[in-house]
């Protein structure tokens, strides 16, 4: 590796991004469709916190790429900070680091790859306490302060316009407020995609691709028990399939759409589900040499034994605005040499299916990223 390093092209990027924020529920607050009764003194439910924040970051790469290996990592940080007092909570700084390393086997037809991936975010204000019963507890829904760090190497084989590829990974979760939602998951995957080009001269480039998970949950709790049934409890244990299919288009504009299913059995009550996601994406060029960009995700869930409304060990967020609910954000991005001036709105909601409890969620962002290096 030392010495297709030295042969390697070395390429580093930097680049810095500020802007500012309005959030109309900046603490992600659900309102029941028939409200629950609260007993006197006890905490109501949490309603929505509208605020401005500011919002900033910096993205690092370094890449090598040689004859037979190219290798990149990614550095990313950055950060939230609301003005509103009632969203203090959700102040937050996030570190995200990304390895990708490829060898090049047979000619190029085989590709031995290793993927790693670390996400930290970090929240420091302390959630009020809420009143249940008539006593005083944390509140671990407040925060959405996780960790998660995961590896996994792969085999990929060429065919023609395709690759196929086989490989193994494990990654570990840990929900900061409440352990109970952390787990380790070994898991395999498999996937294939195929490129090609139509149109008289190829300026039409399509992507076809699939791929498969199968993620094994060992939670750091005791499972819940359906009412009635005898314990002890076993240690809650999740299998959980992920599974997409996509295609993407690339000529006068840039198309995107996709389906994912994604299957949890669970052996704790409550917490098994089935998503249907579908979503797509239109990019292009406007007027003024502006960058249009409409992104769209429709979530059909099923909860077979009913919805919790603390879902977060579910979905296993990956960042910290990850909704896992249904999506519309529009992008406007104008770039003047190594400045690049972006909009962006954002409308978050329930998916479709979910009928006990609405949520709304709006984003309005305008900022600027300058490339420095």
């Amino acid at each position: 590796m030392v010495a297709l390093a030295a042969l390697a092209v070395i390429r580093f990027g930097l680049q810095l991004e500020i802007g500012a924020q309005y959030d109309t529920n900046a603490n992600r607050a659900e309102t029941f469709n028939q409200p629950p009764p609260v007993a006197p003194g006890d905490t109501p439910p949490a309603a929505p916190v509208a605020s401005f924040a500011l919002a900033g970051g910096a993205d690092a790469a370094l890449a090598a790429v040689g004859e037979r290996n190219a290798f990149k990592l990614r550095l990313q940080a950055g950060g939230k900070y609301f003005f509103a007092g009632g969203a203090a909570p959700q102040d937050v700084a996030v570190v995200h680091a990304t390895l990708d390393d490829a060898l090049k086997l047979g000619g190029g037809r085989f590709l031995l790859g290793l993927a790693a991936d670390y996400y930290d975010a970090y929240q420091w204000n302390d959630c009020p306490n809420v009143v249940a019963g008539g006593q005083s507890i944390a509140d671990t829904s407040c925060h959405r302060d996780f960790r998660t760090v995961g590896a996994r190497p792969s085999l990929s084989v060429g065919i023609g316009p395709a690759r196929a590829a086989l490989g193994f990974g494990a990654r570990l979760f840990q929900w900061k407020p409440d352990s109970a939602y952390s787990f380790a998951a070994p898991h395999l995957f498999a996937g294939v995609e195929a490129r090609f080009s139509t149109g008289d001269e190829g300026e039409n480039e399509w992507l076809l691709s699939a791929t498969g998970r199968l993620e094994w949950r060992a939670y750091d709790a005791a499972a819940t028990l359906p009412p009635g049934a005898p314990g002890p409890a076993p240690t809650r244990a999740d299998t959980d399939l992920l599974a997409t299919a996509s295609i993407a288009y690339s000529g006068d504009f840039l198309g995107a759409a996709s389906y994912a299913l994604d299957w949890d059995g669970s052996n704790s009550f409550g917490e098994s589900f089935l998503r249907h996601i579908v979503a797509f994406s239109v990019g292009m060029e406007l007027p003024g040499q502006l960058l249009a960009t409409v992104r769209a995700q429709l979530v059909f869930a099923k909860y077979p034994e009913g919805y919790l409304l603390l879902v977060t060990g579910n979905g296993a967020a990956q960042t910290i605005d990850d909704e896992n609910r249904n999506a519309l954000v529009f992008d406007l991005a104008r770039a003047i040499g190594r400045v690049t001036l972006f909009a962006r709105y954002s409308l978050f909601q329930n998916g479709v299916t979910n009928a006990l409890v609405s949520y709304e969620r709006q984003l309005m962002y305008v900022g600027a990223r300058v490339r420095a290096w």
